[in-house]
């Protein structure tokens, strides 16, 4: 659920057509997930994440 809490405030700075983004997170298991490899069953919304923050 973390990780699709961090997912849908990107796709909205998007939509708005922000330049710039910051995301915080007090959980840290979403933190190094993204920080690091995507693995497991979250892995494709880390992925998506990772794809929408290189955007900013």
């Amino acid at each position: 659920l973390e990780f699709m809490a961090c997912r849908e405030p990107l796709a909205l700075a998007n939509d708005l057509l922000l330049h710039s983004f910051k995301l915080a997170s007090d959980c840290a298991n979403v933190v190094r997930s993204i920080q690091r490899e995507a693995m497991g069953s979250y892995s494709h919304i880390i992925q998506e994440i990772k794809a929408r923050a290189a955007s900013f």
